[in-house]
């Protein structure tokens, strides 16, 4: 499908599909060449904030470093909200941690032109998933 026929709707699910099947490419391709994304869990060296990721070569490649340090994880939709120019969804994922499975829910917020996403914003509960990964800082 070409990114000047996808809905914010459609782009929602192609976000899903790409990083369930694991292709950095497809995902990277949903953004505007000079899109940006902001998620949660990536962070500024020192943790106090999240840190855009600019552009769609530098979101391919966070991309491609998060899937090689992920295991195999589930990801579903469980609700969109769409008009023309953006969408956001609910979404649960789940992943194997240090102890036991982890899960967390979160909503993502796209603005969206041409077909493509311009602007990413990811939020959940980051800490909970460092904990459950065992990668969580002491306070």
């Amino acid at each position: 499908m070409s990114g000047t026929s996808r809905s914010p709707e459609q782009l929602c699910h192609a976000w899903r599909d790409a990083l369930v099947a694991r292709d950095a490419g497809a995902f990277a391709a949903l953004f505007a060449p000079d899109g940006v994304m902001i998620d949660v869990e990536h962070r500024t060296a020192d943790l106090r904030r999240a840190r855009p990721i600019r552009g769609r070569a530098a979101i391919e490649d966070l991309t491609v470093g998060w899937l090689r340090e992920t295991p195999l994880f589930e990801f579903e939709i469980t609700g969109v909200l769409a008009d023309a120019s953006t969408a956001a969804y609910r979404w649960r994922y789940e992943v194997p941690g240090a102890s036991d499975a982890v899960a967390v829910e979160g909503i993502t917020w796209l603005a969206c032109a041409d077909g493509m996403i311009g602007e990413a914003l990811v939020c959940f509960d980051s800490y909970a998933l460092m904990e459950g990964l065992g990668t969580a800082r002491p306070a």
